[in-house]
C-alpha cells in the first residue's frame, strides 16, 4: 500500500497517495503564492500553464541552452 503524505498547508492541503506522476502537485503549483524552480519539468509546466503566481528560476546551465521564460518570470 502506497504511503499517503500532505502536498500543500490547509485549506489547499489533501492527503494523496504516494505517486512519480508530477501532475499531483498541480494543486500546490497553483495556490502557491511565489515559486522558486531549478529549470526543470516543473518549471517548463508552470511557463506552458501560464500560472499568475510570482516566478522565479534557478537556472543550472548557461542562457544559450534555456528555454525562453516569458510568462512573468523574474531573472536573477
Amino acid at each position: 500500500m502506497a504511503e499517503a503524505r500532505l502536498i500543500a498547508p490547509p485549506p489547499f492541503g489533501r492527503a494523496i497517495e504516494k505517486t512519480d506522476n508530477p501532475f499531483d502537485w498541480l494543486t500546490m503549483l497553483e495556490c502557491a503564492d511565489k515559486l522558486v524552480l531549478v529549470d526543470s519539468l516543473y518549471t517548463n509546466l508552470v511557463e506552458q500553464l501560464n500560472l499568475p503566481n510570482t516566478k522565479t528560476p534557478l537556472l543550472r546551465s548557461r542562457v544559450a541552452y534555456t528555454p525562453v521564460f516569458k510568462n512573468g518570470w523574474t531573472l536573477r
